[in-house]
């Protein structure tokens, strides 16, 4: 299936859309979005109402690094590997 924005919205300010699973783009969304939760990159949480989230890295985070260094290139696997682990949990979701 393709996502739109309109089935895959980014969303920076309240309310947030209903959703199976929330992908948190670094710490200060994890703040925002549920607030005094905890996580790390690549960890999953559930909210107040059990929602799940992946807690994941800010894009602004990569925008950081000059160079992509070997430590670079593996925390962006991390990240890749995390992101498709959202779409195996999705497809487990809709069965």
């Amino acid at each position: 299936m393709l996502h739109t924005p309109d089935t895959a919205p980014v969303v920076a300010d309240p309310p947030r859309p209903k959703a199976q699973i929330y992908v948190v783009l670094g710490d200060r969304a994890l703040k925002k979005w549920f607030p005094g939760l905890r996580a790390g990159p690549g960890m999953w949480i559930s909210g107040n109402e059990g929602e799940e989230a992946l807690v994941t890295y800010s894009p602004n985070y990569f925008l950081r690094f000059a160079e992509v260094t070997p430590a670079v290139q593996k925390i962006k696997g991390e990240m890749w590997k995390s992101l498709k682990g959202v779409m195996q949990r999705l497809a487990l979701k809709r069965r």
